[in-house]
């Protein structure tokens, strides 16, 4: 299916934070399909003359001319992330238009591999560097891959698989420890506790772990930490005090030592960052322009 890479257009993508008297009029796209990933919260989406519950996690797929809006956002809010496109081969049309409207019952590693593809073609077109639509082609025909496969198939047994744990073959231990941080991040996990759970020395499992991940356990343990406190960041308002509490640090000062030395900025400026752009229209194909459809319940347009 590589020849397909070279006949999708991505003309657009954005994160939207829909508050509750926000409404997205129902409206129809005549020559292009829209995806819309469910981050957090809840609606109703109107398709074509029928109003569907959504809650996240889902994604939602729209071809040409399918009439769709959302209405009664949660109290919550409603946080998604969007795109548009075309595409030009009757191949990938042709697979494409089995696919459901509304996708939620999939495995958690579906949801993140689909959500991190759509935020590496939103950070593409917001640095805009060399060949920039090409990688959001290339990386919008992987998500239309894994969608046309796992539409086609019966869902699968939840197996969460976030990104810090790698896709290549590790030792019976490393894979072990992996798996224990992967499930138990909010606990404190410390050397004691995994050599209680491993029953191997932590100086043991230590060294087979650096032999495999370039790092410790525990560097790795604190990592992940923040790689979920980046998620919560981005994608909730807790307070960063209560975000700190979620993920048993001893207070909010080592989250934010931690959190720094991890990524160079303090939380509350990272999220700040990661929050600056939401609403902003991302275009990657130059010329096209996004008509806004968002409004606020008493007929202003959405912020």
């Amino acid at each position: 299916m590589a020849e397909c890479f070279n006949d999708i257009e991505v003309l657009w993508i954005a994160r939207f934070d829909y508050k509750q008297d926000w409404m997205l009029s129902p409206h129809i796209h005549r020559d292009f399909y829209q995806l819309i990933y469910c981050i957090d919260g809840a609606a109703t989406l109107i398709l074509d003359n029928c109003s569907l519950p959504i809650r996240a996690p889902a994604i939602l797929f729209f071809p040409p001319n399918a009439k769709h809006g959302f209405v009664d956002v949660g109290a919550g809010g409603f946080k998604t992330l969007d795109t548009k496109f075309r595409i030009h081969s009757r191949k990938l049309v042709r697979h494409c238009t089995g696919l459901p409207s509304i996708m939620r019952e999939y495995p958690a590693e579906f949801f993140d591999r689909i959500y991190d593809l759509l935020e590496k073609i939103r950070e593409n077109g917001n640095l805009q560097e060399i060949l920039y639509e090409e990688n959001c082609r290339l990386l919008l025909g992987q998500i239309l891959i894994e969608l046309i496969r796992l539409g086609k198939e019966k869902p699968a047994e939840e197996k969460p698989l976030p990104n810090l744990i790698p896709d290549r073959e590790v030792s019976p231990i490393t894979q072990k420890i992996l798996s224990f941080v992967e499930l138990n991040y909010e606990k404190r996990i410390d050397a004691f506790l995994l050599e209680s759970e491993m029953h191997y020395s932590y100086r043991y499992l230590s060294r087979i772990f650096f032999r495999e991940m370039n790092m410790t356990p525990v560097e790795f343990i604190e990592a992940y930490k923040v790689y979920k406190a980046k998620e919560m960041l981005k994608n909730t308002e807790m307070e960063i005090k209560y975000i700190s509490e979620l993920l048993s640090y001893s207070n909010v000062h080592q989250f934010s030592r931690s959190f720094k030395k991890n990524t160079g900025i303090p939380p509350a400026r990272w999220r700040n960052d990661a929050w600056s752009d939401i609403g902003k229209d991302v275009v990657i194909h130059s010329g096209f322009e996004n008509t806004l459809l968002i409004k606020k319940l008493s007929g202003g347009p959405g912020a």
